[in-house]
């Protein structure tokens, strides 16, 4: 069961929005939808209970402690649930006050406990680019800070080691523009003169050409909207209330790549790594191609003949030998043989697709077990019959 909250605003709503797309394609509905606001009744939280799969997209310090408040307060933290949020850095935790938002900053910290975080801004908290080389000057951020003049700590964390990677940006896209044109008519340029604007649709492509690791992270366009792009970084918070870096998104590789092994998510929750033993069963069974080959040729001959033989009986069905033979139990017995054979075409494919102890696709498993109970009682059931009319006529 997945639950969803949403602070009513225009940005987080647009959030939700490619979630339930995404979910819909999958054909999974969430239990619960929150939308809520400063004027939302407290009713709305309760569609909340019995979930442990929780989704929010908050922004701001009041409605992301609001939203965690009313989770403590329904019981939804712990070792069994999980909180999957979009977190911004001017949320200011420890400035929740339980007159405002119904609980204190220590029963937040029990719900953000082990709640695994996505946002652009996570890079700058967890540190990940101040360390990094600049691709040209071999600087690193702190070395920069001289020449991006930052202000408050927050804003020289989020904001200007952006904007530098902004003019570094157009700078080289106006050094492959100059390649093309003389710098006289690059400073003579007129916008509304020119017709066709060649300088200018020269400088707008060589600008989405741009990619290369800034100060910001790794920089580039999207080359058909032009908009920047920037990756996403997953962090967890731990019982120290400090976030881990656990992965990040690569907006132009479209690649989620898990910096931790999923220990370091259980122990977040208060929980252990399974042992090696009982992860046994996300190990895929595969049979060899040529049993495979041999077993479906088996088996489709095995239908083939046995059609044959029904077709023939049918035709035939005055011949004396046919009348003899019981026909009917004679049928039976070969349906179920038939039965057993398509059992092993479809038990094939089950190992191919399925994972063991438990297949990927349920309906094929319950398909193959169906074959083979049905397959068996025709088969033996009949033969078990007609020995039964043997022995009574002689």
């Amino acid at each position: 069961k997945i639950g969803l909250i949403t602070y009513d605003n225009g940005v987080m709503s647009k959030g939700t929005d490619v979630l339930k797309k995404k979910l819909a394609k999958r054909n999974i509905k969430p239990y619960a939808d929150v939308l809520f606001d400063k004027s939302s009744s407290d009713v709305i939280w309760t569609s909340l209970k019995g979930i442990r799969i929780i989704v929010s997209f908050v922004m701001h310090t009041w409605d992301f402690g609001k939203m965690l408040c009313k989770l403590h307060e329904l019981g939804l933290y712990g070792r069994h649930h999980v909180l999957f949020a979009y977190y911004n850095p001017f949320a200011r935790l420890d400035l929740i006050d339980e007159s405002v938002h119904g609980c204190n900053s220590s029963q937040v910290w029990k719900v953000l406990e082990g709640t695994i975080v996505c946002s652009e801004f996570l890079s700058s908290i967890l540190g990940i680019y101040p360390g990094h080389r600049h691709f040209s000057t071999n600087e690193t951020y702190k070395d920069l800070e001289r020449i991006l003049k930052p202000g408050i700590q927050v804003a020289k964390s989020l904001y200007f080691s952006a904007i530098y990677d902004n003019i570094w940006a157009i700078g080289l896209a106006i050094n492959e523009t100059l390649k093309n044109f003389t710098v006289d008519e690059v400073k003579n340029y007129k916008h509304s003169t020119n017709k066709k604007k060649p300088l200018l649709d020269s400088l707008y492509k060589n600008l989405l050409q741009v990619d290369f690791e800034g100060v910001s992270g790794r920089y580039f366009y999207n080359k058909t909207s032009g908009a920047r792009q920037k990756d996403c970084y997953f962090g967890i918070w731990n019982s120290n209330r400090t976030l881990l870096e656990i992965g990040f998104y690569d907006t132009q590789e479209r690649n989620l790549t898990m910096t931790q092994p999923p220990a370091v998510l259980l122990k977040s929750k208060g929980g252990t790594a399974p042992s090696d033993s009982e992860k046994e069963h996300v190990v895929r069974r595969r049979i060899s191609k040529t049993a495979i080959i041999v077993l479906s040729l088996f088996s489709g001959v095995g239908i083939l003949i046995a059609l044959i033989y029904i077709i023939y009986a049918i035709v035939h069905n005055k011949h004396v030998m046919i009348k003899d033979e019981w026909p009917i139990m004679t049928s039976v017995v070969i349906f179920g043989c038939i039965l057993l054979d398509v059992y092993v075409l479809v038990h094939i494919a089950d190992l191919q697709t399925g994972i063991e102890p438990e297949p990927l696709l349920k309906d094929i498993c319950m398909v193959s077990a169906g074959l083979l109970i049905f397959g068996f009682t025709f088969f033996y059931g009949g033969m078990a019959v007609k020995l039964w009319g043997v022995y009574k006529l002689f």
